[in-house]
């Protein structure tokens, strides 16, 4: 629980998802720990123009751990 005053810091939040959900899961702790830590990760934003003329972006992500030749 959150004490007051207090920021919730969202990394953390995410990785106490990620071990709840690994658990449920039944992920082992080497590829646990592989996910929490990746070694490089990429991130592309592409502005994409749609029917309607408007602007969007699409993002994609990848990380070193999807295998070789991924990034």
């Amino acid at each position: 629980m959150q004490r007051p005053g207090r920021a919730i810091n969202p990394y953390d939040v995410v990785l106490k998802q990620l071990d709840e959900t690994a658990e449920r899961i039944g992920v082992g702790k080497d590829i646990l720990e592989i996910l929490k830590h990746p070694r490089r990760i990429l991130i592309v934003s592409v502005p994409i123009r749609m029917d309607d003329g408007s602007v969007g972006l699409h993002r994609v992500s990848g990380s070193a751990q999807q295998g070789e030749g991924a990034l």
